[in-house]
C-alpha cells in the first residue's frame, strides 16, 4: 500500500481530472449560457484595443456616456486575451480548469485533515450543488480559486505554527 501522502496525491489527481471533465462536458451547453461571459470578453477586447481601462458606459442604453468604473479590468483584459488565443473553448478550459483546481484543494485539505475520501466527495458533491450557479467563465471564479487558494494557506501556516506572522494577516 502506498503511504498516506502518495494516495493522497493520486486521489487529488483524479479528483481534479474527473471534475475538470464533467464540467468540460456539461460546460458547453450550461456555463456559457450567461451573457456575462462575452460582456467581460469584450469589455476586455476595447480595453485592449484602446490600450486604457474603459471609464464610460458604452454598453447600456439608458447609461451611455455615463461615467463608469471598470472593476474587474485586469481580469476582462485576461479573458480577452485568452479569447484572441483560443477563443470560447479557451475562456471555458481555463474557467473549469479553476474550478476543478478549487475541488482538488478542497479534497486534498479534506483528506490530509482525515476524512476518508467517500466522505470527502460527498462533502464536495454538496459545494457543487450549492455552488454550481456560479459556474461559469466570469472574473468571479479567479475570486474563489484566490480565496480557496488563501484559505489553505491560514490553515496550513496555522497548524505549522507560524501563529504570530501570518495569523494576524489571516485574520485581515
Amino acid at each position: 500500500m502506498p503511504p498516506a501522502n502518495d494516495r493522497i496525491k493520486t486521489q487529488t489527481f483524479v479528483c481534479f481530472l474527473i471534475v475538470l471533465i464533467g464540467l468540460l462536458c456539461a460546460g458547453r451547453t450550461r456555463m456559457m449560457r450567461d451573457p456575462g461571459t462575452l460582456w467581460h470578453t469584450v469589455a476586455g477586447e476595447r480595453m485592449l484595443d484602446r490600450h486604457e481601462i474603459i471609464q464610460t458606459d458604452t454598453f447600456s442604453f439608458t447609461q451611455t456616456g455615463e461615467e463608469w468604473i471598470a472593476q474587474q479590468w485586469l481580469a476582462e483584459c485576461a479573458m480577452a486575451l485568452i479569447h484572441r488565443l483560443a477563443g470560447l473553448d479557451g475562456l471555458l478550459l481555463i474557467a473549469c480548469a479553476m474550478i476543478a483546481w478549487i475541488f482538488a484543494m478542497l479534497f486534498a485539505r479534506s483528506a490530509r485533515a482525515g476524512l476518508p475520501a467517500p466522505l470527502a466527495v460527498l462533502f464536495l458533491f454538496f459545494i457543487a450543488a450549492a455552488g454550481s450557479y456560479h459556474f461559469m467563465p466570469r472574473p468571479h471564479i479567479v475570486t474563489l480559486l484566490f480565496m480557496t487558494f488563501g484559505t489553505a494557506c491560514c490553515a496550513t501556516s496555522r497548524r505549522a505554527g507560524f501563529h504570530r506572522s501570518t495569523s494576524s494577516l489571516c485574520r485581515l
